[in-house]
């Protein structure tokens, strides 16, 4: 994997860590409904970032 492939996935792990917290206070104030959206959005950030590791497990 390259450099500025494993930079955009910090950035986008450290986006999904301030999803998660919004998830986190959101839940605490029983407002589970505003974090749909968000934990959507998460989800799909996961998935694009196992898509651009699993390329590097094939080639080990």
């Amino acid at each position: 994997m390259d450099k500025p492939t494993m930079q955009a996935i910090i950035r986008l792990l450290e986006t999904m860590e301030e999803g998660i917290l919004y998830i986190q206070g959101k839940i605490k104030q029983q407002d589970i409904e505003a974090t749909l959206t968000v934990l959507t959005d998460i989800i799909g950030a996961f998935t694009q970032i196992e898509k651009n590791i699993k390329p590097s497990d094939r080639a080990i």
